[in-house]
């Protein structure tokens, strides 16, 4: 379905792209790291665990915009993570979904096209 998008609606998905920004920034940040997983290093920085604790601190955080920003990257890795292809057009994840990929996912050689015929209709009085 489309929706009327008006310009204020277009200058607020502009606008999104700052949050993202910050989101980012929060990775980096000692204050937010110290904070979420106990750990002033950057979030590269982290063991494993640290890691883990720091992204739980985010999912299940009181700060709205944390949680959000938490619900958007998973959404983002598991894209990535389901979508990616190898040489021959599969995904090794697919196994984990039971997803049986079929033989060939690109055709081998195109469809040809087949134009439709144009006939006149009769319109009487014209």
């Amino acid at each position: 379905m489309w929706r009327n998008r008006s310009p204020r609606s277009w200058a607020s998905r502009v606008g999104d792209a700052g949050r993202y920004s910050s989101l980012l920034k929060l990775f980096t940040a000692p204050p937010i790291s110290l904070l979420l997983a106990g750990s002033g290093r950057p979030f590269l920085a982290l063991t494993q665990e640290q890691r883990e604790r720091y992204l739980l601190g985010l999912a299940n955080s009181p700060v709205g915009p944390f949680r959000m920003g938490f619900q958007g990257l998973k959404r983002l890795a598991g894209l990535i993570y389901f979508s990616a292809f190898d040489k021959q057009g599969h995904n090794p994840n697919w196994m984990w979904l039971d997803y049986a990929a079929p033989e060939s996912l690109a055709a081998s050689e195109p469809a040809p096209i087949q134009p439709l015929a144009i006939m006149r209709r009769y319109h009487p009085g014209s």
